[in-house]
């Protein structure tokens, strides 16, 4: 019990004089700080940053999968509808565009 108590003491008393301490808004444990191995080249942000790298890929695919469908639609629009598909003002072509967009992934993938 003595033992405890005494480590508990020297425990608080070596992390204050710590250098990772010697920030006034560093924690004595910080998740991936000094202690822990350290920035970016800990195993946790590596997966956090895989993980959002896939994110952004995924985002990336699913827009340029968009600008062709928009394309695709727009051309395909214009040869439908020819004059009165070019008068249409261009923000009521792309809510067109984004309504075919939504059904087609609706009656695809059932959302």
């Amino acid at each position: 019990m003595r033992f405890a108590l005494l480590a508990a003491i020297l425990a608080v008393s070596l992390m204050q004089i710590s250098p990772a301490a010697a920030d006034a808004d560093t924690l004595p444990v910080q998740y991936g700080g000094e202690w822990r191995g350290g920035g970016r080249d800990y195993p946790a942000y590596r997966d956090d940053l895989e993980r959002e790298e896939r994110r952004a890929m995924r985002r990336e695919r699913r827009a340029e999968r968009y600008a062709a469908f928009h394309e695709q639609r727009m051309r395909t629009h214009y040869q439908r509808g020819g004059r009165d598909w070019a008068r249409l003002p261009d923000f009521e072509k792309d809510r067109y565009i984004r309504d075919e967009w939504e059904r087609w992934g609706r009656d695809r993938w059932g959302r």
